[in-house]
């Protein structure tokens, strides 16, 4: 037990870390909004996805794969250095692909004035090996703290380098497409800083030696596609931004909308991405708190212990989402005005909040199946996702505009979450939702749903704040939202709806026991 112990107490810390850059990741983005406006918010959007692919293989993919590897002890050290400079191969040509490609992307995305922003993100590939490989490397060995203070150093100075140049350069009256490119250079200060926070830690003469240097192709291959499935989770919402990046702004063109009118509905409809990340970071925070326990107790060969946690695992997923979905939709219009100056686009937003729930419930059901070792038809759900939103975009914005788009978002999301419960299934893992648990999680969203609306009815009945329609709107998104979750969670405590065994099956259990079993 105590050999295991720094891997539990390294994993919990990677955890938390993931989670701070997670939150900050995604709550940057309003106050830059606010300062930039929704064109402004739309000329950053349409480049992030593309950073978002770059960090999901060089945050989690290449380095969980090289951590695999090392944490198996059948490595040699010339594998790791053929590793290193495949990973050098794949950045420096990342780069040049994507610095001299630009203004080919920029004109297939029908907005030339990109070009400088791709140009700049490029750089990040330059980074790219030398992080993914100190990261790796500290992951294998087990001591997770150098990770945890890189991802967290690097976000904090992406995001001070984003919202500082956003207020410097809108205070001095410069072109949006100039702030843009200020925030994208974010991306290469805060990997600056990733990268001397782990240099700190291991300087590279310890480990690398530059006699008789090489490349195995081969082994190359089957690394590279070990790090493309640890990175499938992160990649799921950055593949259906991806395909909004490349399809929305010139389907709206295709469609009369003016280019002015077609950036600004485009940085509307962004919106929804901070509020998507955030209640799925929530969600997910603690049901993928149950899956790394499934590696074990399949090598124990517990099956039916393992049908318990991945049941447990979805249905966290669902009873959290679901609280997120619903209570974003119900106060959609005042978080909006709150978070984002007006109310333009709610209609969009609250039928994005359903990929919270959705998102929660897919992004649980990779991870379980990474945890069970079923990597191939996580591939292919992958690909259908991106391909599918695509088709989807196609048939639903020239229709609907950004609610077309929305519509697609969730529509790929309900047929992903079916197909991986339909895969699981097969694996001979059903997931089964009995009629009392769907009556419990009804009735708990009833007294929410419940609460909210009154809430909303008794704030909106008086002008609490007549001098600002925002702080109103504030008003009653905050108090609305803290009475529903009070609420939801005194039923969910009331219903019994977690188990004493379910309750002591997560990290920290006799925690959550005593807080469920507060009950009169």
């Amino acid at each position: 037990m105590s050999r295991m112990n720094p891997w539990v107490k390294g994993a919990f810390i990677l955890s938390v870390a993931g989670i701070i850059t997670k939150i900050l990741s995604a709550g940057y983005r309003v106050p830059f909004q606010n300062m930039v406006g929704d064109r402004g918010f739309y000329i950053y959007q349409q480049v992030y996805p593309f950073y978002g692919l770059i960090v999901a293989f060089m945050m989690f993919g290449f380095p969980m794969a090289i951590s695999k590897l090392y944490a198996e002890g059948t490595r040699k050290k010339e594998d790791f250095i053929s590793i290193f400079l495949g990973l050098c191969v794949i950045g420096l040509s990342g780069f040049l692909i994507l610095y001299y490609g630009s203004p080919l992307l920029a004109n297939w995305i029908k907005d030339q004035e990109l070009a400088p922003l791709f140009q700049t993100l490029a750089y990040l590939f330059l980074l790219f090996p030398f992080i993914s490989m100190q990261r790796g490397l500290f992951q294998g060995k087990g001591n997770m703290v150098p990770t945890a203070l890189s991802l967290i150093g690097e976000q904090l100075v992406r995001v001070a380098t984003i919202l500082i140049g956003a207020l410097l350069l809108t205070k001095a009256h410069r072109d949006l497409y100039e702030v843009g490119n200020a925030a994208v250079f974010g991306s290469i200060t805060g990997g600056i800083m990733a990268l001397f926070i782990l240099a700190i830690y291991s300087p590279w003469k310890n480990w690398i030696r530059w006699a008789g240097l090489r490349i195995d192709w081969s082994f190359m291959k089957s690394f590279i596609g070990l790090g493309i499935i640890f990175s499938l989770n992160t990649l799921l919402f950055i593949f259906l931004q991806l395909a909004d990046s490349l399809q929305l702004y010139q389907l709206l063109l295709a469609g009369g909308e003016s280019p002015f009118r077609s950036k600004e509905l485009k940085g509307i409809y962004d919106r929804g991405q901070p509020l998507i990340q955030l209640g799925v970071v929530l969600a997910t925070s603690f049901s993928l708190a149950l899956v790394p326990g499934l590696a074990k107790l399949q090598s124990e060969k517990k099956h039916n212990e393992i049908k318990k946690y991945i049941q447990l695992s979805v249905k966290v997923s669902v009873v959290v989402g679901m609280a997120a979905t619903v209570g974003y939709a119900l106060i959609m219009e005042p978080l909006n005005e709150m978070l984002f100056q007006t109310a333009e686009g709610t209609d969009v937003l609250t039928v994005l909040s359903a990929s919270v729930v959705l998102g929660s419930i897919s992004i649980t059901g990779f991870a379980i199946m990474q945890g069970l070792g079923i990597h191939r038809p996580l591939i292919w759900l992958s690909i259908s996702v991106f391909l599918g939103k695509v088709i989807l975009n196609f048939l639903f914005i020239p229709l609907f505009g950004t609610l077309g788009a929305a519509i697609s978002t969730v529509s790929i999301l309900i047929l992903l979450t079916v197909g991986i419960i339909r895969l699981l299934s097969v694996k001979g893992y059903k997931l089964k939702a009995s009629s009392a648990f769907i009556k419990k999680i009804g009735t708990a969203l009833a007294g929410m749903a419940a609460t909210v609306l009154i809430s909303l009815i008794i704030m909106q009945s008086a002008d609490w704040f007549s001098d600002s329609y925002r702080a109103n709107s504030a008003f009653q998104a905050i108090i609305s939202s803290i009475a529903g979750a009070a609420v939801y969670l005194w039923l969910l405590m009331q219903l019994e709806v977690f188990s004493k065994e379910e309750l002591h099956a997560f990290p920290k259990g006799k925690g959550f026991f005593k807080l469920f079993t507060l009950r009169k």
